[in-house]
């Protein structure tokens, strides 16, 4: 087991939609807009993916009181306890990589990822408002 999607085969689980699970698991009440913007697809290209989610059970969009047109992003219950797992079995394939490495490989590999995940994603805003020119992350 040596890549995400082999680590995910028995859950049915494909590295994107994993990705899309941490996302909206680490940002609660995200935008479907904003979850777009983030994971840096257009937005019909992300509704395929939340659909079979939501199909499965594993999330579910609201509309937002405020404005119906924007669709919040949660979790179920069973989406976060299948997250936990395949939280475990990513960072086993992340073990099984690194193995590969010497400490000073591993290290510089770290430090370069560190310096690209603190660069801002998302324009100056609030991350949960739906206007592509008006969302940030707030990490």
């Amino acid at each position: 087991m040596n890549d995400l999607n082999s680590a995910f085969a028995e859950h049915k689980i494909t590295a994107i939609e994993f990705v899309i699970l941490v996302v909206v698991a680490d940002n609660p009440g995200v935008s479907q807009a904003c979850l777009a913007e983030a994971l840096d697809v257009e937005r019909p290209r992300i509704v395929p993916t939340l659909n079979k989610l939501e199909k499965r059970g594993l999330a579910k969009r609201t509309a937002l009181e405020a404005d119906g047109r924007v669709r919040i992003i949660q979790l179920t219950k069973p989406g976060a306890q299948l997250l936990k797992v395949l939280r475990k079995r990513s960072r086993e394939v992340d073990e099984q990589l690194l193995a590969l490495l010497t400490a000073t490989e591993a290290k510089t590999i770290f430090s370069s990822l560190w310096k690209l995940a603190r660069r801002p994603l998302l324009s100056s805003g609030d991350f949960r408002r739906s206007s592509r020119s008006s969302a940030s992350v707030n990490h």
